[in-house]
């Protein structure tokens, strides 16, 4: 695998660029306590108090650093780790799910503080993994949806003033999932909070998305009931069939679609018939899965949200679990109406065709679809997008189109590359994982972006070994593996509309073997 790392040596060289680490304050880790005692009351609009401030021992893997920990009023938890050799940055990662913990102590920072950032995290103002926090209570619901990183961020760089005495040279924010919906709506309404954006899977439309997955519930889910219709046998053949379809689309047979939307697989080719009755579908199981290709279409003809892509078939049984279909259900009784409906809610009175109008109350607190990003752009932010192709979670197409609207509304795809760049990873599913290439270094690409006026042309990714990680080395993305011994296989990936294709010729292991085309696909 050397050769495949020379081969990139010029996106190798950018991105090793040593940091240029600030002079760290003398003093500043030795007064750790003190700042508890310090007033932050009066931070505009995050009047901050700090519950507790603790100098790392000898037993944290970690380079020294000061742990802070508080609340902006009412209920916005945070916390930021300062490290002793500081990079004059601050890095907020976002949080998942429906967030409710601090993510530091699943060791999300522990990536971050060796390289000098000071590393920040919140709660988004409640606690707990469950829904029944935003019952009818609409100030969490506001945090949650979008003030939640903003004050936080608002106080972590007060609190980094005061600490180090001087302000931060550069803000940055990573997050997948919810929290790359937190990274959109940053730099959508809060467009001078962050220097630069990884907003990876980021879910665009927060209502569209519960649409969905209740639509999966519904149809495929039978309300959580059964998976007769879609069970194993089924859905490996649908997953072979689209495969065969497309994986040689660019031009290496690996199991993988590297352009699902150019994909013309249908399931009803696998339909049985007189002569057929094996190895094939029912004409229910054919109904099924196509309404899972095509997500939620009202009797209109309406869609409301895209559906999974071709490849990603493996990944459909996730959605179908008792435990998924009822945190879905918990979405619809406690945070997607106002007021919520509460317990008593019954999935099965749902209605596609006209329900959906009733939830335009919440939907503009939750939404990160607003394509005018010319304050972020004016501001000087950079924001990269990533999603995976085999994501079943967040639809990567609601993601696509989203960007496309930001092209036409930005005047166009050089104007929007300017600032804006969506990555698409083949074979990936939801933040990291799958059989495609999701080993990545964004925010390096990113800081080259933002401090050197780089753009990302093309970022190198590789499927790693092994594949089952700590959470808190997969989140919000898993870094290009360190050792050529860990790396299974590479892949480039250019910015939307590109993708790759093999030269036909050479280690299809090795990026350096394929080539940038453009797909003519667009959204389905």
């Amino acid at each position: 695998m050397a050769a495949i790392r020379a081969g990139w040596l010029v996106i190798a060289v950018i991105h090793g660029l040593a940091v240029l680490r600030s002079p760290a304050v003398a003093g500043a880790i030795t007064g750790c306590e003190a700042i508890a005692d310090k007033d932050f009351s009066a931070v505009p609009d995050a009047p901050t108090e700090i519950t507790e401030a603790t100098l790392s021992d000898s037993k944290d893997r970690n380079p020294q650093h000061c742990r802070v920990r508080g609340y902006v009023a009412p209920q916005v938890g945070f916390e930021i780790r300062l490290p002793s050799d500081w990079n004059g940055k601050v890095l907020f990662i976002g949080c998942a799910g429906s967030c409710g913990t601090l993510l530091s102590e699943q060791g999300v920072c522990d990536r971050y503080l060796p390289k000098g950032y000071a590393c920040l995290v919140s709660d988004m103002g409640h606690k707990g993994s469950g829904l029944m926090w935003a019952y009818n209570n609409l100030q969490a619901e506001i945090d949650f949806a979008h003030r939640g990183t903003h004050v936080a961020t608002l106080a972590a760089k007060a609190i980094i003033e005061r600490f180090y005495g001087r302000k931060a040279r550069k803000s940055y924010f990573m997050g997948c999932s919810t929290g790359g919906r937190q990274g959109l709506i940053a730099a959508q309404r809060f467009p001078w909070d962050f220097d630069g954006i990884v907003a990876g899977a980021p879910i665009v439309d927060t209502t569209a998305h519960n649409l969905y997955h209740l639509w999966v519930a519904r149809v495929a889910a039978q309300n959580g009931q059964t998976r007769d219709l879609l069970t194993a046998p089924a859905i490996e053949l649908i997953h072979n069939a689209a495969i065969r379809s497309c994986d040689l689309d660019d031009g290496v047979k690996d199991e993988i679609i590297s352009d699902p939307m150019s994909c013309s697989f249908h399931p009803s080719e696998l339909v049985c018939t007189a002569k057929a009755q094996k190895n094939c579908l029912t004409r229910a199981q054919v109904e099924v899965s196509t309404k899972m290709y095509a997500g939620v279409i009202t009797e209109s003809g309406e869609q409301l949200q895209p559906g999974v892509t071709a490849g990603s078939e493996r990944y459909w049984t996730a959605l179908m679990t008792p435990e998924r279909v009822n945190t879905i259900f918990d979405r619809f009784r406690y945070s997607t109406f106002i007021p919520d409906p509460g317990p008593t809610w019954n999935a099965a009175d749902f209605n596609f065709n006209d329900d959906y109008k009733r939830l335009g109350n919440i939907g503009p607190l939750l939404s990160a679809s607003n394509p005018d990003l010319r304050r972020f752009k004016s501001a000087g932010g950079k924001l990269i997008t990533y999603a995976g192709w085999d994501d079943v979670y967040v639809s990567p197409a609601k993601i696509v189109d989203y960007y496309q609207t930001v092209e036409r509304t930005m005047g166009g795809r050089q104007s929007t590359a300017d600032f804006f760049r969506l990555f698409l990873l083949p074979g990936v599913t939801h933040c990291s994982g799958g059989k495609g290439a999701d080993s990545a270094d964004f925010l390096t690409a990113l800081e080259d972006w933002v401090e050197r006026g780089r753009a990302p042309d093309a970022i190198l990714t590789a499927h790693a070994q092994p594949q089952t990680i700590a959470f808190s080395e997969r989140y919000p993305y898993r870094d290009f593996p360190r050792e050529d011994a860990d790396v299974a296989f590479t892949r480039p990936i250019y910015p939307y509309p590109s993708y790759f294709k093999y030269k036909g010729h050479g280690d299809p292991k090795d990026a350096m073997n394929f080539y940038e085309v453009e797909s003519n696909a667009t959204t389905r």
